[in-house]
């Protein structure tokens, strides 16, 4: 499927249906979990700053939610609350922070 494609590009059909779920006005799961792939496609397309700004909403959206403690409506939308907040502090943030200080890790 993607033999005739170039490595660099075979992700903008998975970007293109990412950006569709992103409402940057709606802080929810699925604007996070949106950010989180959008900055994730950056990082293989080797966009630094784009990353840091998918990444950086992404953790300040989970922070906003207090996903630890957000009521859910099932016991999958609980599961997804508990391991959202238990990934974010330790992946994401750190990564965000990193970005935006220039590439420069703080340790």
């Amino acid at each position: 499927m993607f033999a005739h494609i170039p490595p660099r590009e075979r992700s903008q059909l998975y970007y293109d249906e990412s950006a569709k779920l992103l409402d940057i006005r709606e802080t929810s799961i699925t604007t996070i979990q949106a950010c989180v792939l959008l900055g994730g496609i950056s990082t293989t397309e080797d966009n630094a700053v784009t990353e840091s700004i998918y990444y950086t909403v992404a953790c300040r959206m989970a922070n906003l939610l207090d996903l630890p403690h957000m009521q859910a409506t099932s016991p999958l939308g609980k599961e997804i609350n508990i391991r959202g907040a238990t990934l974010f502090p330790w992946k994401f943030c750190p990564i965000s922070e990193t970005l935006q200080s220039g590439g420069r890790y703080a340790w």
